[in-house]
């Protein structure tokens, strides 16, 4: 039976209801934050490894492969995530943001940063799914969507402030 317009909560209500949710579970903004800072900084070591990589002469066929190469991993640990989601979620996901940090600093060495790309395309997968999955299952079915919309800001919020600070130390 669908409800009638006076039976359905406002959205002003929805929004009290959503914010309750979120400082009930501190560990949800943690989880968000924590998420979203490390998948941007993903995303900003893609552009600007591909113009370091440019400039030192490597090719456009090569770099597309390397990325293909980080797929895959991406791939594996797409396929291997079932497996850490049954596990205590806490000690992996500080775990793989470890990783993930120290990857990211390996990812200029000419050698090593081939296989920093496969382990950052299987930890980078590990890490936002397992990050989904322990947000999908804090949240009460009813206020999902509107908490996932609201992950959904957090990472927007860190682009912003994330993609210029990082423009601007290229710049230096």
């Amino acid at each position: 039976k669908q409800r009638t317009k006076e039976e359905r909560p406002s959205f002003k209500h929805h929004l009290i209801l959503s914010y309750h949710e979120i400082i009930k579970q501190p560990k949800l903004i943690v989880l968000m934050i924590f998420g979203s800072l490390l998948l941007t900084s993903l995303i900003t070591a893609h552009y600007y490894i591909s113009i370091y990589w440019l400039n030192r002469g490597v090719s456009l066929t090569l770099i597309s492969f390397w990325f293909m190469i980080q797929s895959s991993g991406s791939i594996l640990g797409g396929l291997t995530v079932s497996k850490l989601i049954k596990s205590n979620h806490t000690v992996w996901v500080k775990g793989i943001g470890i990783l993930i940090s120290l990857c990211l600093w390996v990812i200029i060495h000419p050698t090593l940063g081939f296989y920093a790309l496969f382990l950052l395309g299987f930890l980078d997968s590990l890490l936002y799914v397992t990050l989904m999955h322990i947000i999908n299952e804090s949240i009460q079915s009813h206020q999902r969507a509107t908490l996932l919309s609201v992950n959904s800001m957090f990472f927007s919020v860190v682009m912003i402030v994330i993609f210029p600070l990082f423009g601007y130390i290229a710049e230096l």
